[in-house]
């Protein structure tokens, strides 16, 4: 008989008393009796998600032994077998490599945890192999991502204790949420002469952007990490709390050449007389045809009216901090 999947979440701590088991999760103490009924009540009251995997297993296997009492009896070929078998324990190799691929995927991929819910993955993946059973979404959150920071963590820093010297780039910047961030990337050439770039931290930042408060946080990164002797720069853009707070932390400043550059081209483009005006004219113009689906179309269908051996075109709004997109805007416009 197939043991529940319900015990993937509970562990039996004292041998002498078989009745009590304990909570992966959460550590709480369960009276178990002859059944895992208690198993199932407490997971649905308490972790929902994993409640959910296991209760679609559960129905899954009642299912399918309903199906064997029907089906005629007939030999398995070596492939219906395995498929049929047991699932890959959590302490297995096969589970640990393919829940290490999963991680790493989703770290990369910059995939929502919550892909490991979705009824075509999971679909998928039974597909791919039968007895692999993915893990939840919370016990990715609380285990598996950590676990993998830690592992890159220890790697990374490995690699920095061969190198002498490090240069560092930093942005302050707000999420669609209006949340802040600080980032910090280290750059550094490895003993292979490779330029190499590693992110160290992406940091919620819940205090102002004031230059007292960032000194700190840029400082116990470098110590963190154990770079702060080895720093022989840092480059920022020009934004006044960010340049104020690497002047405190006595660093060599530099500023970002592509900000400066796009600054001094800005300043030379509003000393034009007339430019300004008709630069903010174009970007109305544009922001119109952008917020209007049904304008957008008919500009479409003119341009192709007007000329058939053209593919028709859409405006470009500029952004203020890429000098060349009013450029490009204007070209457009123009064309």
């Amino acid at each position: 008989m197939k043991r529940s999947a319900a015990w993937r979440y509970f562990d039996q701590d004292d041998e002498s008393d078989i009745s009590k088991v304990s909570c992966t999760i959460c550590g709480e103490v369960l009276s178990r009796a002859n059944n895992t009924s208690n198993l199932f009540k407490h997971l649905k009251c308490k972790h929902n998600s994993e409640y959910k995997t296991v209760d679609a297993e559960k129905k899954e296997q009642e299912k399918s032994q309903a199906n064997k009492r029907k089906a005629t009896p007939k030999q398995m070929t070596m492939q219906s077998a395995l498929g049929r078998g047991t699932t890959y324990p959590i302490s297995s190799k096969r589970w640990g490599d393919i829940t290490e691929s999963l991680v790493g995927m989703i770290a990369k991929d910059m995939q929502p945890l919550s892909v490991v819910e979705n009824e075509g993955f999971i679909k998928f993946v039974k597909e791919l192999d039968p007895r692999y059973q993915l893990p939840s979404r919370s016990t990715i959150t609380r285990s598996l991502l950590p676990k993998k920071y830690e592992k890159l963590k220890d790697a990374v820093k490995r690699e920095l204790t061969q190198v002498k010297h490090v240069a560092l780039t930093t942005d302050l910047w707000t999420s669609n949420q209006t949340l802040s961030y600080l980032t910090l990337t280290c750059h550094f050439i490895n003993h292979e002469m490779q330029l190499c770039s590693k992110v160290l931290e992406t940091l919620y930042v819940q205090k102002d952007h004031t230059a007292p408060n960032l000194p700190e946080e840029l400082k116990n990164i470098a110590k963190e990490w154990e770079i702060t002797q080895k720093i022989c720069c840092i480059i920022t853009d020009n934004a006044a709390n960010i340049v104020a707070a690497v002047n405190l932390l006595g660093w060599r400043h530099l500023p970002c050449f592509a900000h400066t550059l796009n600054l001094i081209v800005q300043d030379s483009l509003n000393a034009v007389t007339g430019l300004p005006r008709l630069q903010k004219k174009c970007k109305d113009i544009v922001t119109y045809f952008h917020r209007s689906t049904k304008a957008t179309e008919k500009l479409l269908s003119m341009q192709s009216q007007a000329n058939t051996t053209t593919k028709p075109m859409k405006l470009k709004q500029d952004v203020e901090t890429r000098w060349n997109s009013t450029f490009y805007m204007m070209e457009r416009f123009l064309n």
